[in-house]
């Protein structure tokens, strides 16, 4: 073999060696992008899992307001009456 194609060969051989190493790393890259593909799916699944609680915890209070609300709606409703009542009979008794 001559020495021009001796050295032809090397450079060949160091062509398929950085190719390879070009190829190993476009490899590892893709692998690590899915195991970022994976992280991101579980992790959307949670944060749905967290939102579906979320929305009913958030109408459970809604429902718990509401209720208060009433509640107190209901009492300010008593005491008036009981007011226009006890006032009522109070004319009555006075006449």
């Amino acid at each position: 073999m001559t020495e021009k194609t001796k050295n032809k060969i090397q450079e060949v051989e160091l062509e398929i060696v950085q190719s390879k190493e070009q190829v190993s790393v476009a490899i590892n890259s893709a692998l690590e992008r899915g195991d970022n593909l994976e992280e991101l799916e579980i992790k959307s699944k949670e944060l749905e899992g967290n939102a579906k609680s979320f929305e009913k915890k958030a109408k459970k209070v809604r429902w718990q307001a509401w209720r208060d609300k009433m509640s107190n709606s209901c009492v300010l409703w008593t005491v008036g009456i009981v007011v226009v009542v006890i006032i009522v009979l109070v004319i009555i008794a006075v006449i």
